[in-house]
């Protein structure tokens, strides 16, 4: 060239810096990532051999009405704040679902200008929830994660999990739950299949979210139960912004009121004037084959148990046992218990419990070897 410079051969300088971003984004992904994460999805472990159904059909939620108002004031209406919020519930929510604190959910790359291609990649946002922090602040962690990982989203997933040895049974477990937008992401490659795809559709008076199953859930049921606590987890959010996420629940009224109330409604009425072990006698009448007491390998019918307890009771009125006398029993919990005793009170004795961990220095200490009558084994 006339000044003298060299000149650069033509793309060897794009070529360079390419490259050389491409090393820092992997550099980034090497310290973010690592196989000690593990899985974040809510199925896997749920699922018996056998035991599962396939769901088949995706489960769908509409956000609307004052929750829909509330997360548009949160987020000025701004797609990406909408998807960033929506991703920080569904942190929250695998937190209260599998006990980690850092969460670890797949996104495909997101969008460039409408003149390129849709970029076909996916990411791996890592974040840390604190029962301590508020929603606001675990907000803002999401969004700086997000950005910075929007930034290094050219290196190839299926390289980096190669090279990371991210890769488990032939599947990477950081990739079982993936979150996606419409208008924001580009697909997912072939080579991610996650067991939780959850889909965001804006609408002009909703945001309509779609939660596909990709592998057999124990019932239908769980996979209800997520869509709703993932709602109800949002709904508190918004709600209320300041609350610890410690204090956010998983559960609606509703469940509190099944799961509290309604399942331990279990009173009944039963014969006032009919003694503990009259049940038993009563039941050995009715079904004297039935199964009574099961152990280790060891059962006995309640014709077996009734015997064997009026035996002992026998002996214990020929040791003097009567009505109102305290016995003692030192043994461990197992089938001579339940014959103890029914035996003392069919002697008309009162059953006294005993520690079978307790030594023998500690039993004749507090003078139960002495003021009762024991049984032991």
């Amino acid at each position: 060239m006339a000044d003298g410079r060299r000149q650069t051969p033509p793309g060897q300088s794009t070529l360079v810096i390419f490259d050389r971003h491409l090393l820092e984004e992997r550099e980034y992904w090497s310290e973010r990532l690592s196989p000690a994460l593990g899985s974040c999805s809510i199925v896997r472990d749920r699922c018996g051999t056998g035991s599962c159904i396939d769901l088949g059909p995706t489960l769908n939620m509409a956000l609307d009405g004052h929750l829909y108002q509330r997360l548009q004031h949160l987020t000025k209406g701004n797609l990406f704040l909408i998807f960033t919020a929506f991703l920080a519930a569904v942190d929250v929510t695998l937190h209260k679902y599998t006990g980690k604190d850092t969460l670890v959910v797949g996104t495909p790359a997101r969008l460039g200008r409408l003149d390129e291609p849709p970029p076909v990649n996916a990411l791996i946002s890592v974040v840390d929830v604190s029962d301590e922090v508020d929603f606001p602040a675990l907000l803002k962690q999401v969004h700086t994660t997000l950005v910075e990982a929007y930034r290094r989203q050219r290196y190839p997933i299926g390289r980096l999990v190669h090279e990371l040895a991210l890769e488990v049974e032939g599947r990477c477990p950081l990739l079982d739950v993936c979150i996606s937008c419409e208008g924001l992401h580009g697909p997912l490659p072939p080579e991610v299949s996650p067991d939780l795809s959850i889909h965001l559709t804006p609408r002009s008076e909703h945001l309509h979210v779609a939660f596909h199953f990709h592998t057999p859930l124990p019932d239908l049921g769980t996979g209800e139960r997520f869509v709703n606590h993932c709602r109800h987890i949002l709904e508190q959010a918004l709600s209320e912004t300041h609350k610890c996420i410690g204090l956010l629940t998983l559960l609606s009224a509703a469940e509190v009121q099944q799961q509290v109330y309604t399942w331990n409604a279990t009173s009944t009425d039963y014969p006032r004037t009919t003694l503990l072990h009259q049940f038993f006698e009563q039941q050995t009448v009715l079904q004297p084959e039935a199964l009574a007491v099961v152990r280790e390998g060891t059962q006995l019918t309640y014709a077996e148990l009734d015997r064997k307890a009026n035996q002992l009771a026998h002996l214990l009125r020929a040791r003097s046992v009567q009505r109102g006398t305290p016995v003692a029993v030192w043994m461990e919990p197992a089938e001579h218990m339940i014959v103890s005793v029914l035996a003392i009170l069919k002697a008309g004795g009162h059953y006294v419990a005993l520690d079978a961990t307790w030594p023998a220095e500690r039993v004749v200490y507090l003078g139960a070897a002495d003021k009762y009558p024991r049984l032991t084994h």
